[in-house]
């Protein structure tokens, strides 16, 4: 956990995600698993939450389509709630989530781990999946505490990202209305000394073209409240 720790502290955003899919395999090469997945929720369309990093071990084929958070309804909601989700074994798993356990059936998955990514304590922005493929396993008391704190450093990394590119895109913001001005010292903001609407500058068009600040390039880690345990 602290190399982890020590490989995410000043992480430029840029490099957040690769050092997420290295840290994916490194918890399956450490707890012998074959899966781990972290999944956000979208920030464009609500209440979605859909898997953005995934690891497989080489030996394991890939699934024959991407996962889809309709394929685990208790388990959405498990994670929207911000509930640490423990399967030692499918049986494990109440009646309710009938859909999540034949899911879990066809992909081969036989014991889950599943950890919320909770900003401040409340606001879930996602979670972090741990599956085996093989054999069943347990999931002992001690091991997920210390999987929390990894949990942790994704939160805080992912949450710096969010910063840091909504820093960034609004420093191009700003640096676009200079452009447009140094292009026309017009007396009215975004009109020429005709009259006429000014031309936005090739950096004001790259602006307006890469969205919404804050908006990252998977689109996905808006934060969610957690729901009432």
């Amino acid at each position: 956990i602290s190399d982890l720790s020590s490989r995410f502290l000043n992480l430029p955003a840029e490099a957040v995600d690769g050092e997420i899919e290295w840290a994916l395999g490194r918890l399956c090469d450490l707890l012998n698993i074959e899966m781990a997945a972290l999944w956000q929720w979208s920030g464009r369309v609500p209440e979605v939450i859909s898997p953005t990093h995934v690891y497989r071990v080489p030996e394991v084929p890939a699934a024959p389509e991407p996962m889809r958070q309709e394929q685990y309804p208790w388990a959405r909601g498990e994670m929207l709630a911000g509930r640490v989700i423990v399967v030692g074994t499918l049986a494990d798993l109440p009646p309710e989530a009938a859909v999540d356990r034949e899911t879990c059936r066809q992909l081969g998955i036989r014991s889950v781990l599943c950890l919320p990514l909770a900003a401040g304590g409340r606001m879930v922005v996602g979670a972090l999946g741990l599956n085996c493929l093989r054999t069943e396993r347990s999931w002992p008391d001690l091991l997920v505490k210390r999987l929390q704190l990894v949990a942790q450093i994704f939160t805080s990394a992912l949450a710096r990202k969010r910063y840091e590119m909504s820093l960034q895109m609004s420093e191009a913001r700003f640096a676009a209305g200079a452009e447009i001005a140094d292009d026309d010292p017009s007396p009215v903001a975004g009109e020429t000394a005709s009259g006429r609407p000014a031309e936005a500058g090739p950096v004001a068009r790259a602006v307006v073209a890469a969205g919404p600040a804050g908006a990252d390039d998977d689109d996905q880690g808006t934060p969610r409240p957690a729901a009432a345990a």
